[in-house]
């Protein structure tokens, strides 16, 4: 009888399922890292201009004067009928600081394996005023060419990092069984 085995060593020794989460688990690290970094960004003026919002009602190239508008409203303080008052400037997406805080509050990151070559990390954000902003679930996912530079060295560190934690396994795997 001839057998013949080989082994296999390095990533090459490492099952799909192995192999698939580890990139979970570095989509998961890119999810908290985006939540972490780059999200807190985008409560800030230069959003704005970062991620090209479309103007608000009242700022410069929205068409609408200032005069009236939610824009003016947050600058002034003024209170919005439920007794809330503006937080003094206008930022995108911030009233009070309420939906900034709630955004920024807990991470609810899933990171999901598609297949062992495919993943992601779905980002949920708990901040239900947020719904009322035209365009938000758009403008919040927005990113630049160095913020997904960045993220693609936290997935590629991370993803190293994991397949030398797993040990870069040797597996032994028979070619062939028959008679001589």
């Amino acid at each position: 009888m001839i057998e013949i085995r080989f082994t296999k060593t390095g990533v090459v020794g490492i099952t799909k399922t192995q192999l698939g989460e580890i990139g979970r688990a570095a989509m998961n690290k890119v999810g908290h890292a985006w939540w972490k970094l780059f999200l807190p960004i985008h409560f800030t003026r230069r959003a704005m201009q970062r991620y090209g919002y479309r103007p608000r009602v009242g700022d410069p190239g929205s068409g609408r004067p200032f005069k009236g508008s939610y824009a003016e409203a947050k600058v002034k303080r003024r209170e919005n009928g439920q007794g809330v008052r503006a937080i003094g400037e206008n930022k995108p997406f911030v009233w009070s600081g309420n939906s900034r805080a709630q955004a920024l509050s807990q991470p609810n990151i899933n990171a999901v394996r598609e297949n062992y070559r495919s993943y992601r990390a779905d980002v949920f954000i708990n901040a239900p005023t947020l719904n009322f902003v035209r365009d938000a679930s758009k403008e919040i996912r927005a990113t630049v060419a160095e913020e997904e530079q960045a993220l693609e060295r936290i997935f590629a560190d991370e993803f190293e990092l994991q397949l030398n934690r797993v040990g870069r396994t040797a597996k032994q795997t028979t070619l062939y069984r028959g008679a001589a």
